[in-house]
């Protein structure tokens, strides 16, 4: 009731359901072009709903008791689309492409669409409080994120003598809008129910307006591209030698804003990224078939290995 005058729907006390539905759907179709090329097509998609509550155990220091508007729905939507060809050219000599392309949007959306309360109450028994909320929870306001992919890679294979080389490629190019409008509408704090009767918060935060024409989205652009060679030596029937060497090259298709304050004052390029260093990485494996018949065998390897940047934490940057 106290609410209802403020135009926020607070909800009640009651318990509360939360179904997690998941759908996951695949399909593949597998095609023969000519004697030497083999085509396959693949789709997957998952969608996930994971309805979020929680309220604390009144032995907590500070208990919350959100009422049934303070949770939020997290959905997250999944589309990956992958094609391969394989193709034989001939006298051992075999090519493999893969193109794929994925998008992924994770979305939270808040049971009411409206600023935060938190109001504190005397605990019944012992000393302290708890934390009453209503309202749209506040990292809800505004929390979407979404990533687009586009891998292209080709690997070609061919025999010569004792050896069987590979030289490959591989692509990767990727975006991610990214919305984190924290506090958006607003997030308020009163020391008591007559407090909030009265309008008289203890303390509230807003989110600092977007630029005319901006949506609040970063946008992130990176790419990575990869150039590697292997060759596969059988030094002897039951013994194979494995090397190769790859050079990653992670980049930035584009850069955060410049921020003169920052550089005045701490002297940091807020728009500088490290973009187009080359990451090598050499590797050397052995495979010894001890007794000749696949049943003992001994392997080693060692190699420099590299992942792709962690694409989501930078664009916190932008």
């Amino acid at each position: 009731a106290v609410l209802t005058p403020l135009g926020i729907a607070g909800g009640t006390g009651a318990r509360v359901n939360r179904p997690n539905p998941l759908t996951n759907i695949f399909a593949r179709v597998d095609l023969n072009f000519l004697p030497n090329t083999r085509v396959v097509l693949r789709h997957n998609y998952a969608g996930a709903e994971n309805n979020n509550f929680f309220r604390d155990q009144i032995t907590s220091t500070v208990p919350s008791f959100p009422l049934t508007s303070y949770g939020y729905a997290f959905t997250s939507k999944k589309n990956a689309t992958v094609l391969q060809a394989y193709t034989s050219l001939g006298n051992g000599v075999l090519n493999e492409l893969n193109v794929g392309y994925t998008t992924i949007n994770d979305k939270r959306d808040p049971n009411a669409k409206t600023a935060s309360i938190s109001v504190q109450v005397p605990r019944s028994t012992g000393s302290g409080f708890a934390l009453f909320q209503a309202g749209g929870e506040a990292s809800s306001h505004g929390n979407q994120l979404d990533q687009k992919t586009l891998e292209i890679s080709d690997n070609l294979t061919f025999p010569l003598g004792d050896h069987n080389i590979t030289l490959g490629t591989k692509n990767i190019i990727y975006e991610s809008p990214n919305l984190f409008a924290n506090n958006l509408l607003g997030t308020w704090r009163f020391n008591s129910l007559d407090s909030l009767r009265r309008g008289e918060a203890s303390s509230y935060a807003v989110t600092v307006p977007t630029p005319a024409g901006s949506d609040g989205f970063v946008r992130m652009k990176t790419a990575t591209y990869a150039f590697y060679a292997q060759d596969q030596w059988s030094i002897r029937p039951t013994v194979n030698l494995t090397y190769g060497i790859r050079a990653d090259i992670p980049t930035f298709r584009n850069t955060p804003v410049y921020n003169l304050a920052v550089d005045t004052a701490y002297g940091r390029n807020t728009s500088e990224m490290p973009s187009g260093q080359i990451q090598w990485s050499p590797r050397i494996g052995i495979n010894w078939d001890v007794t000749g018949d696949q049943r003992n065998q001994f392997r080693a390897g060692v190699g420099a290995f590299t992942g792709n940047p962690a694409g989501v934490w930078l664009s916190n940057v932008y």
